[in-house]
């Protein structure tokens, strides 16, 4: 009886050894076909559409970089850049450089900065617009300097979607205004979403963030250079939407073609290096915490042309 004792044991434990090991390295495998069955779909949509694989599917572009605010959730709380303002023609020959390729991804008017604050926005969202017809146009906002009259106007002149934050427990009064205001037409332009800084769960931006920074670099993929093109007030371009300071910058606009840049030596090797986990080999990824690996689809301008508000069209 004892020794039918003992060997269930030993059984139970190879087991749990067996599954340990081989289950690790079965969902590892798994992953890795997922990664890469993305990737290819990816690429094989950019075929189609550009007849190029590697295209980005959104890109940020930031043209005022101050913000009101100083949460404790985001870089511009701890350190402060200098304010810069990009200039008319250099926006001008960004969006024209991603017309002439016939550009259908999304076009995001922020970076870490509030877009409200920028007084040219509705010119550069007609623009925008008009020179990419079938990019989905918007940006992120704190919501502070919203009235309902504004975002109105913006949507007339071509604003896809407004994507609203809600950080304090309570709305401010300038946001309570407007979702007060915001009748059943307008709700199908903006999101909304409460994401009070101290109760939702925050990346530490590639470890600019102090209290949340990581004791060794992730094992684990990252897509973020592989869809998502940044350039900031200066022209310069970060890696990612998580570089705030510009430490691994890609290139200048101001000098270079957006697509030359993102075709880049250096912007394919990163790719190269993230595409299998190695995150160690680039000084920015290492202290970085993002870990989805999921490939994002850029949107498209849908409902947002042909089902128009009727106070758009008076």
């Amino acid at each position: 009886m004892l020794r039918v004792v003992q060997l269930k044991h030993l059984i139970l434990a190879g087991s749990d050894y067996i599954d340990k090991i081989w289950g690790t390295k079965l969902r590892e495998r798994l992953r890795t076909v997922k990664y890469r069955r993305e990737l290819f779909r990816l690429h094989l949509y950019n075929w189609r559409i550009y007849r190029h694989a590697q295209v980005f599917g959104f890109i940020q572009i930031e043209t005022y970089s101050p913000c009101n605010r100083r949460c404790s959730c985001c870089p511009v709380g701890y350190k402060k850049r200098r304010v810069t303002r990009m200039s008319d023609s250099l926006f001008r020959r960004i969006i024209d450089q991603l017309a002439e390729r016939n550009y259908q991804g999304e076009i995001a008017l922020h970076f870490y900065n509030e877009p409200l604050l920028e007084k040219r926005l509705p010119n550069f969202i007609s623009y925008a617009h008009q020179k990419c017809p079938k990019s989905f146009i918007y940006f992120a906002s704190n919501g502070d300097y919203l009235t309902i009259e504004m975002f109105r106007e913006l949507i007339k002149r071509g604003l896809s979607q407004l994507v609203l934050s809600q950080y304090d427990p309570v709305p401010k009064e300038r946001l309570r205004i407007f979702l007060e205001s915001a009748d059943d037409n307008d709700w199908k332009y903006f999101t909304f979403e409460r994401k009070v800084v101290e109760e939702y769960t925050w990346s530490n931006r590639a470890g600019s963030i102090p209290k949340w920074r990581i004791n060794e670099p992730l094992k684990q993929r990252c897509t973020r250079p592989e869809v998502q093109m940044i350039i900031n007030a200066q022209g310069q371009v970060p890696l990612c939407c998580n570089d705030y300071f510009g430490e691994e910058s890609l290139g200048d606009v101001s000098r270079e073609n957006v697509f030359d840049i993102w075709n880049s030596k250096r912007a394919k090797e990163i790719r190269s290096h993230l595409r299998k986990a190695n995150r160690h080999k680039i000084k920015l990824c290492s202290g970085c915490d993002w870990h989805n690996e999921g490939v994002r689809y850029s949107r498209k301008r849908t409902a947002y042309d042909t089902d128009r508000a009727p106070w758009i069209s008076g």
